[in-house]
């Protein structure tokens, strides 16, 4: 499958949602971003090793709640990263070195999922689904020289994500929710080697229904 043929299947069911007849929602989510460190080695490399700093994330969302206990959803998000890159190398005749870096990249992404519900008017949710990203800005800075990161940094990435979280329906037209999100996607290729990375968010956020449909939620 293509790259153009990604981006027309991922529209596509974007857009399927709002055929649904059913209560809609649209949402606003903020929070903490943190990625684990990564280490590897390869033929040119030792001791390498991705320091990942707590960054942000936020998110818009719309949800068309099918039946009481199932959503369908969408969300945008905004992943902003930075990043600490320092490695050593060596090779058999004996010439050793090494290199220190700094990233700073941003990702606008789209998250496609269901979701199901648990409770009445505080409920445990989980979703999972399909994320795929555009890398928007990227930036290095080696021996304090600035420039951009393009070539170390995949122009988009395709991953699976999941949330899980607790929301509370303050009336029927607001809902308020706190949740931790996962995600695994590849988008470094910093020295040629590409690594996957694992992010993991923590949000607060809010729901507003914007129309109420005729969906069973009974």
């Amino acid at each position: 499958m293509t790259k153009k043929s990604i981006q027309i299947h991922l529209i596509f069911f974007f857009l399927l949602p709002m055929a649904i007849h059913a209560q809609t929602f649209l949402g606003f989510k903020a929070g903490l971003l943190t990625t684990p460190s990564i280490v590897y080695t390869d033929v040119k490399y030792s001791n390498s090793n991705i320091d990942f700093k707590p960054s942000f994330a936020v998110s818009g969302m719309i949800k068309r709640q099918v039946v009481k206990y199932f959503t369908i959803g969408t969300n945008i998000n905004y992943d902003f990263y930075k990043a600490d890159f320092k490695s050593s190398w060596y090779n058999p005749d004996g010439e050793s070195g090494s290199k220190e870096a700094t990233y700073e990249f941003g990702f606008l992404g789209l998250y496609l999922y269901p979701q199901f519900n648990f409770g009445k008017t505080v409920q445990f949710f989980f979703n999972f689904g399909f994320y795929y990203g555009v890398l928007t800005n990227s930036s290095v800075k080696v021996a304090g020289e600035e420039s951009h990161a393009k070539d170390d940094i995949m122009s988009s990435v395709i991953g699976l994500a999941s949330e899980i979280g607790l929301q509370y329906a303050i009336n029927q037209n607001w809902q308020v929710f706190l949740d931790i999100s996962g995600k695994r996607v590849q988008s470094l290729v910093i020295d040629n080697g590409l690594q996957a990375q694992y992010d993991l968010t923590l949000s607060f956020g809010f729901f507003f229904k914007i129309s109420k449909g005729k969906n069973n939620t009974e």
